[in-house]
């Protein structure tokens, strides 16, 4: 986002040369920031739209190759990286859709618990797959897209992984796991972010997506996780409910509008 030179691109493949890989970057600019290419193999869509989802379907529409590998400019790959991907989707000849493994920079180990061989996926698996583990056959997809109303930007600043895979999965998608680890990424303190007010807003918009008027309950289960697990006190619990209440309240106008779906 706001680029206007390359050092990003080179400390992301500092381990491998970029020539070996087609790529896409989608930089979201103001007018007077713009990025340019002389590379080959680097195409540039400069564009002042702003939202990560809106981002990542731009990208997913414009994207040439067979397989599309999602990515951030916060992450370092790893030596081969490309042949992994090429050689598990081999191996997989069935596989729409192949999660790798993240590793932590500042300690080597694995960012999650993965699986420890390749296999399959179950829906309930989806949601811990992190974008920068994505790894699927454009042609797969078909028109499914990132909901726009989620992500980074936009109006309910988180979840917009879980609508994407969602969707691919009813599509019938092959969702397989490979464990080889690809990239390298900066540690986050889940405890940092459940109790925020952006997630807490837009984890009420996410229940009544999902459950509908049950959406209430999770919201008070929710909050009883909040208090046992110790990221809020009870001094400050109804404020935290109430913000999932307007996530609620704000996400049905959507739908009333006939902005977004169920």
């Amino acid at each position: 986002m706001n680029r206007n030179n390359f050092d990003f691109l080179k400390a992301m493949f500092v381990n491998i040369p970029i020539e070996n890989y087609h790529i896409l970057i989608i930089n979201q600019t103001t007018g007077n920031n713009k990025l340019e290419s002389d590379f080959e193999n680097v195409r540039v869509i400069n564009t002042t739209e702003l939202g990560l989802s809106k981002s990542r379907n731009m990208a997913l529409k414009q994207a040439k190759k067979k397989i599309v590998l999602i990515a951030d400019d916060d992450v370092v790959y790893l030596k081969d990286f490309g042949e992994h991907i090429i050689q598990s989707f081999n191996r997989q000849t069935d596989a729409d859709f192949i999660s790798f493994k993240t590793i932590v920079n500042e300690n080597g180990k694995p960012f999650r618990n993965y699986v420890k061989v390749p296999r399959a996926l179950k829906k309930k698996e989806l949601s811990r797959i992190l974008s920068i583990e994505m790894c699927f056959k454009k042609g797969s997809i078909k028109q499914v897209r990132f909901n726009e109303w989620f992500g980074l930007g936009a109006k309910f600043p988180n979840m917009s992984n879980q609508f994407f895979l969602k969707d691919l999965w009813q599509q019938g998608l092959k969702f397989y796991e490979d464990p080889t680890p690809i990239v390298l990424h900066e540690p986050i303190s889940s405890s940092d972010e459940v109790s925020t007010d952006r997630i807490l807003y837009t984890r009420g918009a996410v229940f009544y997506k999902k459950y509908g008027s049950f959406a209430y309950l999770y919201v008070a289960k929710y909050g009883f996780f909040m208090l046992r697990k110790g990221y809020v006190s009870i001094s400050k619990l109804p404020k935290k409910l109430w913000k999932m209440q307007e996530g609620i309240s704000d996400y049905k106008q959507l739908l009333k509008q006939g902005l977004d779906r169920r």
